[in-house]
Parts: structure tokens; C-alpha cells; sequence
């Protein structure tokens, strides 16, 4: 056997033995993810597709499936949810009642508590943009061949939400995080392998990451509240397969944070910050598997062209995740310069569009354990600007 078919079947076999030996770490923090409106609208079934700056955090082999040697960057993309409008109106509308709080009689104080745990108490206020400048650099050759990319991405969020306090005072929450982080993809595809072109690759990452959390009653609240962060750094590696069975349809496995150390966070000494964070915040990234599958059709219809139907299974050996937070279904479908999407993220459906650089997303993720338990209709937004070279 060839040497390269040799490290075709070792990048098989290190992708399905990490699937099975991952095992659970004491602290859980959410791996790094940028995604971009395209991704949401098609439900975040991309992992057999991953042809734009997705696939850095989707399945770093798809890069052999972009167009071109590309550069590009996003104008700031945006993502708010529903209950951001409602909490800051309901703010808004019932500011001078905040700032004269400790002053009122307790009986009208805890009339207002009720209000707020009533009307905003139940609702997770998000939002969040990021900022991606990436490389795409695939080969054109049909032949075997390698590719290369480079991203970095930087992000700030922000979540509020209120609590009923153990005193019967609302405890107002609120976390900021920032990071930024730079990815290395490499990978190779071997044309005469398999009966279809296979493709395998890797992604090694720098995570650098500000945390502050801060809790405390509404009584207690003042404009001036200082933020303490908790600043961490880690470097992880990520792996991907793209097998393309026929031209029309791909199936793929991704495995992130194969390899990944602790977060090991400075200013930990700041108790304030450090004791309101969750166990599920801080700590060791866990491993995590995506397989997917893929069916493109040029021509489906004479009006539409460049149809794509997706979907991908994460961590389908999570025990906690229930079917319909594992599965993500996703469509896309070209109408002239107009991109529809369609989707399925979690449970529910959602959806979007891309005309030139404008791109734009509405879809909800799943707050609570089960799907449908509690969702969080976000909007997401971009302007998206890439080059071929």
C-alpha cells in the first residue's frame, strides 16, 4: 500500500478512535464557534457542505470544496435575540422606577419585583458580534492535492437575565466574555484512494478568553458596577473528513478539541467573578463529533440552481442531548443573485437570505435540556465581503 493511502486510513482510524474513547472532563466550556448568517438559515447542517469560512468551525476538510483562493472579512456580524427588545424595553419604560427603588415603601417595592420576575424574569437577554478576517486556499487540481487555511476571529456578547433571589429580591445577572482566535487548517485530498475523492484535515487553534460574571439584587444594582475578568488561554486541535461518495452527495465527520488543554484562568483571586461563574463555563474544553451528509443538485429546477440539502447529527453519543437537539436540517437554494435558506436548528424551524454581501438569519437554539423546552429566537446579520485570488 502507498504511503498516502497509509495516512488516509490513519486519519480514518484517529477520527473514529477519538469518536469512542472521548470521555467527559470534570469542567465543560463551550468550544469556539463563529458562524455566519448562511450557517444559521440552513438550520447549522453544514458539516458535509463547510465550502466558506464556516468551515473552520465546522469541518476544517471542507476548504477542498471552495470555489477558489479566496480572502475575505465580515463587517461586524450581529446577533440579538428576541428577549434583548423586550428586557431593554421593559427597562427603558420603567427607568425611573429602578433608580428610585431603595427609596419606595417595601410593599411597592415588592409589587415591582413580581413585575420584573413576571415580565422579564424568564427571558435571556443576548447579544453578540463578532469580527472574522480568513484564507481560503484550496487546489483546483483533480487530481490528489493539498489545501491550506487561515482564519482569525474575534468576538464580544453579552448575557443579562433575572432570577427570583432566595430573599425574595430579583438577582440580575450579567456575563460579558471576549475572545479571539486564530486558526491553522491544512489538509489533503486523495483522488484515486477510494471510488470518490477523499479529503482529510486538521485544524490546530489559539483561544485566548475574557470572562466576568456578576450577580446581585436589583437593590444593590447601581450604572457604575465594576467587571472583573478572568482572562484564559488554550490551544486545541481539530480534525475532518469529506468523502464525496458521487458528485451530488458528500458525507463527512468532524471532530473538534481532539486535543485540548485547561483554560487557566488569571484573576481567579477576584472571588466576585469567579464564584457567579458556572461549572459549565470554565475549565477543559470537551471533545466533541459532528457527521453530516450532503446533496447538491446544479440544475434542480430550470428557475433555481445550486440547490444543497443538509443534515448533521452532533454529538450523536451525547446522553443528555435529546434526538431533536442532536439533529440539524438544512436547505439552501439559488434564485438568480437571491440565496433562500431553510432549516431546522435544534427542534426549530428557521430560515434566511443572502443577496450580494447582505446576509441574514432567523433561527432559535434550545435553552433548556429538551427540544421545545425553551427557545431563543435570534436575528443574525452580516455584511460579507470576499475576494478570489
Amino acid at each position: 500500500m502507498s504511503p498516502s493511502r497509509h495516512l488516509a486510513l490513519l486519519a480514518f482510524a484517529a477520527v473514529l478512535l477519538s469518536a469512542v474513547t472521548a470521555t467527559a472532563t470534570e469542567f465543560k466550556m463551550s468550544r469556539a464557534e463563529y458562524y455566519n448568517p448562511r450557517f444559521y438559515g440552513m438550520g447549522g447542517a453544514f458539516s458535509a457542505i463547510s465550502n466558506d469560512r464556516n468551515l473552520f468551525f465546522t469541518n476544517p476538510a471542507g476548504v477542498a470544496y471552495v470555489d477558489r483562493n479566496r480572502i475575505g472579512f465580515e463587517f461586524l456580524p450581529v446577533q440579538v435575540n428576541n428577549n434583548t427588545f423586550d428586557v431593554t424595553n421593559f427597562f427603558v419604560d420603567n427607568r425611573d422606577t429602578f433608580e428610585d427603588l431603595e427609596n419606595l415603601p417595601v410593599e411597592e417595592q415588592a409589587e415591582f419585583y413580581e413585575k420584573v420576575l413576571d415580565e422579564v424574569g424568564a427571558k435571556v437577554s443576548d447579544l453578540s458580534a463578532h469580527l472574522p478576517i480568513y484564507l481560503l486556499l484550496p487546489s483546483g487540481s483533480s487530481s490528489s492535492r493539498p489545501h491550506l487555511a487561515l482564519g482569525v476571529f474575534a468576538r464580544g456578547g453579552s448575557e443579562f437575565f433575572t432570577v427570583n433571589g432566595a430573599s425574595g429580591i430579583p438577582l440580575a445577572s450579567l456575563n460579558l466574555d471576549a475572545e479571539v482566535t486564530g486558526v491553522l487548517s491544512a489538509g489533503y485530498t486523495w483522488a484515486e484512494l477510494l471510488p470518490g475523492p477523499l479529503t482529510a484535515a486538521g485544524s490546530a487553534k489559539i483561544d485566548h478568553r475574557n470572562i466576568s460574571a456578576n450577580e446581585k439584587s436589583l437593590l444593590a444594582l447601581s450604572s457604575d458596577e465594576k467587571l472583573d475578568f478572568l482572562k484564559g488561554t488554550v490551544a486545541s486541535l481539530d480534525l475532518g473528513l469529506m468523502y464525496e461518495v458521487s458528485p451530488r452527495v458528500r458525507l463527512s465527520a468532524a471532530l473538534f478539541d481532539v486535543v485540548s488543554g485547561d483554560f487557566e484562568f488569571s484573576g481567579q483571586d477576584q472571588r466576585d467573578s469567579l464564584d457567579t461563574l458556572n461549572e459549565q463555563d470554565i475549565g477543559k474544553i470537551e471533545t466533541s463529533l459532528i457527521l453530516g451528509a450532503a446533496y447538491i443538485a446544479d440544475r434542480p429546477y430550470r428557475a433555481f440552481h445550486d440547490l444543497m440539502l443538509a443534515i448533521d447529527v452532533r454529538e450523536p453519543f451525547d446522553a443528555e442531548k435529546s434526538f431533536w437537539r442532536s439533529i440539524h436540517i438544512g436547505a439552501e437554494a439559488w434564485l438568480g443573485p437571491l440565496a433562500l435558506r431553510f432549516g431546522f436548528f435544534e427542534g426549530y424551524p428557521g430560515g434566511g437570505f443572502g443577496i450580494g454581501p447582505l446576509q441574514y438569519a432567523y433561527y432559535s437554539n434550545e435553552l433548556g435540556n429538551f427540544a421545545g423546552a425553551k427557545s431563543n429566537y435570534t436575528h443574525a446579520l452580516s455584511l460579507a465581503f470576499s475576494f478570489g485570488i
